[in-house]
C-alpha cells in the first residue's frame, strides 16, 4: 500500500512538473531563413511589442514552403505563420480554419539565381528550375515569372 501512494505522488509531482515545463505561449510558424521573413517578428521580439501585448512568442523557421506552414496552422502546431498567400489562399478556399491577417510587402522579392554557364532565361530551355516547395509561393513566383517571359514548359521542382 505504501507503494502504491509513494507512485502515485511521485507520479503527480512528475506530471505537474511536465505541465509546467509546457510551452503555453504561441507559436509563429516561418516559412524561410530569409530577411524578409525573420526580421518583423526578429523586431516585434526585440523591441518588445510581444511582451507589452502579454503574448509570448516562440518563432520555428521550417524552411519547407506554405503547404508545410498551412498544415501547421490547420493542426495546431502554430497559431500564427508568415508565409507566402499561395498555400494559405488555397487552404482557405479548401476550408482550412484561417484568416489572412495581413501582409508586409507590396511586392514579391524573389531572385532567379542560375548555375554556371547560363546567360539569359533563353538558356533555361530543357532544364528544371528549383523552388522552395510544390504548391508554395515560391514555385508560384518561378512559374508566373516565367510564363511572363514566354517560357511556360520549364517544369519545377522543389
Amino acid at each position: 500500500m505504501r507503494t502504491v501512494i509513494l507512485s502515485s505522488v511521485l507520479l503527480l509531482v512528475f506530471s505537474a512538473s511536465i505541465r509546467a515545463a509546457e510551452f503555453r505561449g504561441i507559436t509563429m510558424g516561418l516559412v524561410s531563413t530569409s530577411w524578409n521573413t525573420q526580421l518583423p517578428p526578429a523586431v516585434a521580439q526585440q523591441a518588445g511589442f510581444f511582451k507589452e501585448e502579454g503574448l509570448e512568442v516562440r518563432a520555428v523557421t521550417i524552411a519547407a514552403g506554405g503547404p508545410i506552414m498551412m498544415a501547421l496552422l490547420s493542426s495546431g502546431e502554430a497559431q500564427v505563420v508568415i508565409a507566402g498567400a499561395v498555400a494559405i489562399l488555397r487552404g482557405i478556399a479548401s476550408g482550412a480554419p484561417a484568416v489572412i491577417v495581413g501582409g508586409q510587402l507590396d511586392k514579391p522579392d524573389y531572385a532567379l539565381i542560375g548555375a554556371k554557364g547560363l546567360k539569359t532565361l533563353a538558356d533555361l530551355k530543357g532544364k528544371v528550375v528549383g523552388s522552395t516547395g510544390a504548391g508554395s509561393f515560391s514555385e508560384f513566383a518561378v512559374t508566373e515569372s516565367l510564363r511572363r517571359k514566354g517560357l511556360s514548359g520549364i517544369a519545377t521542382t522543389p
